[in-house]
């Protein structure tokens, strides 16, 4: 592979399919390089496809600039075209943490293929028609061409495994060794209880660090205990799901705000009583007192996961 740096009109680079969709804010990065200059030149091959860069482009396009700064690529395959666009597509710093080991174990993949078509340029035979085998090209040798230890690499590939298995890994705000380590904890339980608890911790507003808490509490938990979160997790009710939350959490329930309520409307019904006692009037508040007192009761009753027979009616 050859590179030479270049400038190039920028209608002249085509741009095929991209493995980016959402391209962010243009007007942004438009107004970035009207401040500061491209700092980075667009990557381009002998046939001026575009491999990385689009962003910048569409950026000086809408800034009407004529010509752009390029690195070419000179007689690159498409495994050398893919090795180059997934090797800067992981140097982005708006990548998830999940979308970067992707692309490094894919990066990994291409490298290695890469590689082994050269070892078998320079020195192997095999059958007519036949492919040079990979196995010929260690793990070291990968990671020296691309410039990640192999370490990282292995990690990226658990990574990715822990993440497609348990979607949720693959959230913004989970760190590459918060899902491993989220996955180590979920594989230690029955396989037919780990999607569910899974899904538990697939709540707005759980953090990694807190939700991998969650994961160690109900692995600790009996197995009956364990069965009762699990089931409460997918029930339709939302105070059941609310509830498996506190539960895995080890948190009290969050309290019904209805018994407020009620205990404000019990104590203005005892202070009417008080002011007179002998009224007709009064054994009927009293009765709507004992009624309050009777729904409070059922009320903490629920929020302590016992369903009654009334309230669940």
């Amino acid at each position: 592979m050859n590179r030479t740096t270049e400038l190039v009109s920028t209608n002249s680079i085509v741009v095929a399919d991209r493995l980016r969709e959402d391209f962010g804010d243009i007007s942004g990065l438009a107004e970035s390089i009207r401040e500061h200059g491209l700092l980075h030149p667009l990557t381009i091959d002998q046939d001026n496809k575009l491999i990385a860069g689009e962003r910048r482009l569409r950026a000086m396009k809408e800034l009407g600039f004529l010509e752009v700064e390029v690195r070419r690529w000179s007689l690159l395959d498409e495994n050398e075209r893919r090795e180059i666009e997934l090797e800067e597509n992981i140097r982005r710093k708006d990548l998830t943490s999940f979308e970067r080991s992707k692309n490094l174990v894919e990066l990994a993949q291409v490298a290695k293929e890469v590689a082994a078509q050269e070892v078998f340029t320079d020195s192997v035979k095999t059958p007519k028609g036949g492919r040079p085998p990979k196995s010929l090209v260690p793990e070291a040798k990968v990671a020296e061409r691309i410039g990640v230890p192999a370490q990282t690499i292995r990690d990226a590939k658990k990574h990715v495994a822990a993440a497609e298995t348990y979607p949720v890994l693959q959230k913004p705000g989970w760190k590459a060794y918060q899902a491993m380590e989220a996955a180590e904890v979920i594989e230690k339980l029955p396989e037919e209880d780990r999607q569910p608890v899974a899904r538990l911790i697939d709540q707005p507003g759980i953090p990694p660090d807190k939700a991998i808490s969650m994961l160690r509490n109900v692995a600790s938990q009996t197995q009956e205990e364990r069965k009762e979160v699990v089931k409460l997790a997918q029930s339709t009710d939302s105070r059941d799901r609310t509830l498996a939350i506190t539960k895995a959490a080890k948190v009290p329930p969050m309290p019904d705000e209805r018994i407020a309520m009620l205990g404000q409307a019990e104590r203005h019904l005892q202070k009417a009583i008080s002011t007179r006692p002998t009224d007709p009037e009064a054994s009927e508040l009293k009765e709507m007192v004992s009624t309050i007192r009777r729904l409070i009761r059922s009320m903490e009753g629920n929020t302590h996961g016992v369903r009654t027979q009334d309230s669940a009616a």
